[in-house]
């Protein structure tokens, strides 16, 4: 995998906030397999990318209100 588009970072960084959220003591949603596609797909990046997707900082605030959205649109 050599590029991804914006879109398609976008929806990893979703991913990303469903998975710290997942990790949490008191999680809003748990998601084991994300974590393990999270973990699969961050490994298969290149390093610049692996670097910008997992280096970019997310507030709580934000990781909470993403995961409160993809939990809404998984029970749709």
């Amino acid at each position: 995998m050599q590029h991804l588009t914006e879109v398609s970072e976008t929806a990893l960084i979703t991913l990303r906030s469903r998975v710290i959220e997942s990790g949490k003591t008191n999680p809003i949603l748990r998601d084991q397999v994300g974590e393990e596609c999270f973990e699969a797909l961050v490994a298969s990046l290149p390093a610049d990318l692996r670097n910008r997707v997992m280096q970019r900082k997310l507030s709580p605030v934000l990781t909470r209100h993403i995961a409160l959205r993809a939990r809404k649109y998984d029970h749709l």
